[in-house]
């Protein structure tokens, strides 16, 4: 009998996905991030966030860390992420600009 082996992502118009997770998006150490959809779109690391080795994910501490995404957003759009918050104060998570 098959099993599940991993989480699918719903990717009907996707525009930009980042996965920390996934060697084709980020490798320990870089300062760039692939986008999994376009690879002509890149994410830079600004300020050293640290990447967890153990978790896969990005260590952002609070002050400035941010990774700098340059794309044509979509007039209408929806933005996602998966955020753990190990308390302190209340930081943006998302800035889209205008």
């Amino acid at each position: 009998m098959a099993g599940f082996t991993g989480q699918k992502t719903l990717i009907d118009n996707l525009v930009f996905q980042l996965d920390f997770n996934n060697r084709r998006s980020y490798n320990s150490g870089s300062t760039i991030c692939t986008d999994l959809i376009d690879k002509n779109i890149t994410g830079s690391l600004i300020n050293g966030p640290i990447f967890d080795t153990t978790e896969n994910s990005l260590i952002f501490d609070g002050t400035d860390e941010y990774i700098d995404v340059d794309f044509d957003k979509p007039e209408i759009c929806t933005f996602i992420t998966w955020v753990k918050h190990e308390g302190g104060n209340s930081e943006m998570i998302f800035n889209a600009g205008e």
